[in-house]
């Protein structure tokens, strides 16, 4: 061998043993940051949004499934068969920067194709007109709106960003979370990360002031943060381990499953809540939801 091909294979050598870069992977806590990060931009970029809300609530006697009852052929609302309940509100989600979350407020205009009035925007023009004024008569809508709900379970916890609550930094201490795996949503891979209330008192409470700790999933994107769906489940056993010993308490707080996918609203340049699934379970009835958002703005002159 020639000097010149020796010295050509020493200094090859070297090269041919140094091992592939590998991309270190983020780490669970840089990715929390970054969510916390992406949340709090999205609380602070729009302090009001106006969309239209469709809102499909079934119920149904414990222990029956939807297609057993609707294939007996009995009429929907009769005793011991389901009742469906379709409204259309106006729906405003405000900023809370101070709470470190939102407010959600509705406005049904119509139920179950019925034309309840023919203003579909009171809600939008209440904010335009004073924002001192605007949250005390949109509250007066939203609770004139509760009566059409089905069911005797009161539902507090359906805003669909509640659980984007968790991620803010003021928050996160008092959860615990753990990456569960990954997932592929519209070509973009996302952590699955299973989170658990720990702190007390928890960010929900039972009237009586009796802690209604949460639990579920975030499915984030590590590289920026941003909550492409979130799972949200509050269960009796949670907060009364020893239910089997007062299983009466079952009644007053249910099984509640909430799922929210978010998607990109192109207008606003944002991602918003565009489908929400919901269940809940107690001892003598189901109600499964399924809420659906569309026309998403930003309120001209307020925020963003």
């Amino acid at each position: 061998m020639s000097r010149r091909v020796l010295l050509g294979v020493m200094l090859l050598a070297p090269c041919l043993s140094v091992p592939p870069t590998v991309a270190q992977a983020p780490s669970l806590e840089s990715v929390l940051a970054k969510a916390a990060e992406y949340v709090a931009a999205c609380n602070q970029a729009h302090s009001l949004l106006i969309a239209e809300e469709s809102y499909q609530q079934l119920l149904r006697p414990y222990g029956s499934t939807t297609h057993d009852l609707l294939s007996s052929g009995a009429p929907l609302g009769e005793m011991g068969t389901p009742k469906l309940r379709k409204m259309r509100s106006e729906f405003a989600l405000v900023a809370v920067p101070e709470a470190h979350g939102w407010a959600v407020f509705r406005d049904v205009f119509e139920v179950d194709g019925k034309t309840l009035r023919p203003e579909k925007n009171r809600l939008e023009r209440a904010f335009a007109e004073s924002a001192d004024t605007a949250p005390g008569l949109a509250r007066t809508f939203t609770d004139a709106a509760l009566k059409y709900n089905l069911g005797r379970t009161q539902r507090d916890v359906n805003v669909p960003t509640f659980p984007l609550m968790f991620l803010m930094p003021e928050h996160q201490q008092g959860f615990a979370f753990t990456r569960k795996g990954e997932k592929r949503v519209d070509g973009a891979t996302v952590w699955v990360i299973d989170y658990v209330e720990t702190e007390r008192p928890a960010l929900s409470t039972m009237a009586d002031g009796s802690p209604k700790p949460a639990r579920g999933e975030m499915w984030v994107e590590p590289a920026s943060g941003r909550v492409v769906k979130t799972h949200l489940v509050f269960d009796a056993l949670d907060a009364y381990p020893d239910m089997k010993l007062h299983p009466e308490r079952y009644a007053d707080f249910p099984r509640v499953i909430i799922d929210v996918t978010y998607k990109r609203d192109a207008a606003l340049d944002a991602w918003v809540p565009a489908q929400v699934e919901e269940s809940y379970t107690r001892r003598d009835e189901m109600l499964t939801c399924k809420i659906t958002y569309s026309k998403f703005r930003a309120l001209k002159g307020v925020g963003g």
